[in-house]
């Protein structure tokens, strides 16, 4: 039968028509491969060759069997539609068919099922019967003189494939396998450069983080010697980092140093994650937005944190890399709170020094050093904030102070003046305060007063605005004001008038409209002026005005007519009696001192 059918092959019938077919064969062929898309994978490669190879030949399929770990299997193939064929596989020396492929010599058959040259399995005909195969032409792909595989194009008719058609899939075969090394090896090209572009980057990248991390550590010598050292160090951060960020100093409750330093529950949490790991956490916040916390710890203890917003962008990669710089950062924000730490009471000196300079600044007001100095404690012309005059026994100044250094430690200015502190703090430093010190249960210091003035801006009053402060403070002291936090507010209308005009003229009314009285108390020891101003706040009641005094009524009604004698019967009624506690109200705020 095989001898027949080579016969058949050997002389062809029509010889013209053949040399026609044949020259339009190898047109194809060539234009197969001279179109063929670039950069395709070897599999992709695969597909195509069996794809055009069919339509080339016009068989009814084509496939392509490949021997792999000692078993043959069907790889590729286009026009094969039965799940029977599709998985033949056979660990068979002669493979799926029973016989071994000759590399130089095509093999056919009329009809696969009728050949006995051939050895047949049920497995093998039952997937052939299954497509309805019969005539089949197949030639081997040599890749580097080795068999890569056997390319069968079939027909479900029993016809001989004719000589030009053996002669072209040879050819085809051939052609194809050279093409298939040339797509191997542009693939494995591809890879390698493929690996050299990531390993550049990933070079790139390293190179950005050191680079970036030598930022990190060249900001941590400059805040160190600057005086906004941690605004500083944010702003040299946000720069390496590529985005802003914020520095949280955990050793305080409330840091006036820098405005962007605020730090919410959800944050706290995931600093003490990164505490434990030594790694940045990433969450969203309840509003969506993805935030990024490095915890920042010294000897074992979290002293800050930063927070940043994530870049969507990054890729894990990236945000790898991003890791170290985070870790770095918090190392450094450890080292330069630890430093500042260790400068405590250089910072106090410094603090004490500064105060002195805001309450008698040299002539021609603060310079710009002085200002930029004043901002590291979150004091700013334009920005609200407050004098404090604290007042008490030294135990309860004290116990201030601590209480000042566990909410603000160094970014809050302070000092002594004198055996009484002094503050000023930026106004939401003062809300913290005030609500801390006027809260349901809060702890009382002692005898502790704790005089505020209203809330200003610019930085020039602050020299007339503590001396007015001083004189409130003293008034409270003087008249026992039961309260802890005191201010011209606290004194009433008398106090809101006073906070408006001033002083000097004040004082002058005050020794017009009192003279007299202030004169006999200066002569005779005794305490008429206090005496009046008790009576007139208790609404002329002596009964009242005894128990303030800490005397007898007949005590009262002898000083009171010792006051009518010398300002007159009616000095406590009516429109007198009114320009009488006006100006004892202000005497008792502003004159106190004089």
């Amino acid at each position: 039968m095989q001898e027949s059918i080579r016969d058949e092959i050997l002389i062809p019938p029509n010889l013209a028509p053949a040399e026609r077919r044949l020259r339009n064969l190898v047109t194809a062929i060539v234009d197969m491969f001279a179109t063929a898309p670039e950069g395709m994978s070897r599999a992709n490669a695969l597909r195509y060759l069996i794809a055009r190879t069919r339509t080339t030949l016009g068989a009814d399929a084509v496939f392509l069997l490949r021997r792999e770990h000692g078993v043959e299997r069907v790889v590729a193939s286009d026009g094969i539609y039965t799940h029977e064929f599709r998985t033949l596989h056979s660990d068979r020396e002669g493979g799926i068919f029973g016989r071994g492929m000759n590399p130089d010599v095509p093999m056919q058959t009329r009809n696969y099922l009728l050949d006995p040259y051939f050895t047949h399995t049920d497995t093998t005909d039952q997937g052939v019967q299954s497509e309805g195969l019969r005539a089949m032409l197949g030639v081997a792909l040599l890749e580097d003189e080795d068999v890569f595989g056997t390319l069968y194009v079939a027909n479900r008719s029993d016809a001989p494939f004719p000589a030009e058609d053996v002669f072209a899939l040879s050819t085809l075969a051939t052609l194809a396998a050279r093409w298939l090394q040339n797509v191997a090896r542009a693939e494995r090209l591809a890879r390698q450069l493929t690996t050299i572009r990531t390993d550049l980057l990933e070079n790139q990248r390293s190179l950005e983080v050191r680079e970036r991390i030598a930022l990190v550590h060249s900001a941590l010598v400059q805040a160190l010697a600057d005086e906004d050292s941690l605004a500083t160090l944010r702003e040299q951060l946000s720069a390496a980092l590529g985005r802003e960020l914020q520095t949280i100093d955990l050793s305080v409750q409330l840091d006036l140093r820098d405005s962007a330093a605020t730090i919410g529950d959800g944050e706290r949490a995931l600093v003490a994650l990164s505490a434990k790991s030594n790694e940045p956490m990433y969450a969203n916040r309840g509003d969506g937005t993805g935030v990024v916390v490095m915890a920042a710890t010294s000897q074992g203890e979290t002293v800050g944190a930063i927070i940043a917003a994530q870049d969507p962008q990054l890729d894990a990669r990236g945000r790898a890399l991003e890791a170290q710089l985070l870790v770095e950062c918090g190392n450094i924000l450890g080292a330069l709170l630890r430093s500042q730490r260790r400068a405590r009471g250089d910072t106090k000196r410094r603090a004490q020094d500064m105060l002195a300079e805001l309450l008698s600044p040299p002539p021609g007001g603060l310079g710009a050093i002085s200002r930029a100095r004043l901002a590291e404690f979150g004091i700013r012309d334009g920005e609200p904030y407050r004098i404090l005059v604290v007042d008490g026994s030294e135990s309860s100044v004290a116990a201030f102070e601590h209480r000042l250094e566990v909410d603000f430690g160094g970014s809050l200015l302070r000092g002594f003046v004198g055996d009484r502190m002094v503050a000023v703090m930026p106004e939401r430093a003062f809300r913290h305060l005030e609500t801390a010190m006027t809260a349901t249960g809060a702890r009382r210091h002692g005898n502790l007063l704790v005089g505020h003035s209203p809330k200003m801006h610019p930085i020039a009053i602050i020299p007339e605005e503590y001396e007015l402060l001083l004189r409130v403070v003293q008034a409270a002291r003087a008249s026992n004001y039961p309260q802890v936090m005191v201010s011209l507010d606290s004194f009433g209308a008398v106090g809101a008038f006073l906070s408006q005009v001033t002083i000097e003229p004040t004082k002058r009314a005050i020794a017009q409209h009192l003279g007299p009285l202030l004169e006999y108390d200066r002569e005779h020891g005794t305490e008429l002026v206090a005496t009046a101003a008790v009576y007139l706040d208790a609404g002329h009641s002596v009964a009242g005005a005894a128990r303030q005094l800490h005397v007898h009524e007949n005590t009262v009604r002898q000083r009171l007519d010792r006051i009518a004698s010398i300002m007159g019967t009616g000095w406590h009624r009516g429109q007198r009696g009114l320009d009488t506690h006006l100006m004892l109200t202000a005497h008792r705020l502003i004159g106190a001192s004089s």
